[in-house]
């Protein structure tokens, strides 16, 4: 290659990547307005879905959990697979809040479980968030919570963030724990 192809080709390079650079910055921005948009009409919507969820009579579906789960994920950045990289910060928590007590509200009377009262701290908050969200899911977070309860233990706001890592980290590890045991088992 002469030294002109190579002024040609350098300049294509520098046209592309500043091509490049204009749509990262263009979707840098559109993603921003998006989020803006959203802190306006956010709870509105979030209130819009929560009262759609409660007044239907059905939503033990496959709709509504692709539903649910879509909405933590786009909303509250909750993937529905949780790994080592799941980190746990204040919207992810509000996520957890939100799912937790939406399924909660929804299914308690169905479930017989009128009897527990109010979800008193983020432990049993994320008891009936990792349950299914039916009446089963709901019954058996309620009996969950009732050997909780025994302990006298209420967690702190201050430490919701920590708590939740350490349920989603034992998880994973629990789960990993198991895939080493099937495999063993099954060698």
């Amino acid at each position: 290659m002469s030294v002109g192809e190579f002024d040609a080709l350098s300049e294509q390079i520098r046209t592309t990547m500043w091509r490049i650079k204009q749509v990262l910055t263009e979707r840098e921005a559109a993603v921003e307005n998006a989020q803006a948009e959203f802190n306006v009409v956010g709870d509105i919507y979030l209130e819009k879905f929560r009262k759609s969820y409660l007044e239907n009579d059905n939503v033990e579906t496959d709709e509504w959990f692709d539903k649910l789960e879509r909405l933590q994920y786009s909303i509250f950045g909750i993937p529905d697979i949780l790994d080592l990289s799941t980190k746990v910060d204040l919207k992810f928590l509000e996520g957890v809040k939100y799912v937790g007590q939406l399924k909660f509200d929804k299914f308690v009377k169905d479930a017989g479980r009128e009897d527990i009262g109010e979800l008193r701290d983020i432990a049993e908050i994320y008891t009936v968030f990792e349950e299914s969200a039916t009446v089963e899911g709901v019954k058996d977070a309620c009996s969950k919570i009732d050997e909780y309860r025994e302990s006298n233990i209420v967690i702190p706001g201050s430490k919701e963030i920590q708590v939740v890592q350490g349920f989603i980290d034992d998880k994973i590890q629990q789960s990993q724990e198991d895939y080493v045991t099937e495999s063993q088992t099954a060698a």
